[in-house]
């Protein structure tokens, strides 16, 4: 083995760890862009919003009362359940008060489930 090859092994491994702990934050860690997510803000969701991917619920019963619940949306947030007993990364991009009841939807990020 030349030295010359022998210099540059540690250089080589040291970039191929590099690229592997990178890879594995960013698919780990990474959130998505918030401007890259759909949602509803500042008015109550209707059929055509869920369809689109906006919302997640429409209440649209005649005995149903609903609101937009000011916050900020689209929005980061963290998903404790207690059935799982850990956090779940969500993107919030959905808030109403429901009859009464206030009611969020939500984007699971690693799954890209809706509730």
């Amino acid at each position: 083995m030349s030295k010359h090859f022998k210099k540059v092994i540690p250089f080589i491994l040291f970039v191929f760890f590099i690229s592997i702990l990178s890879a594995n934050s960013e698919n780990k860690s990474a959130w998505p862009p918030l401007s890259e997510i759909g949602h509803i803000k500042g008015k109550v969701a209707t059929k055509d919003d869920v369809n689109a991917d906006k919302a997640v619920f429409a209440y649209t019963k005649a005995n149903s009362r609903s609101t937009p619940i000011d916050i900020t949306i689209p929005q980061y947030a963290l998903l404790k359940t207690e059935k799982a007993n850990k956090n779940s990364r969500i993107i919030v991009i959905q808030a109403e008060i429901v009859n009464g009841l206030n009611m969020l939807g939500y984007i699971n990020i690693l799954t890209g489930k809706k509730a």
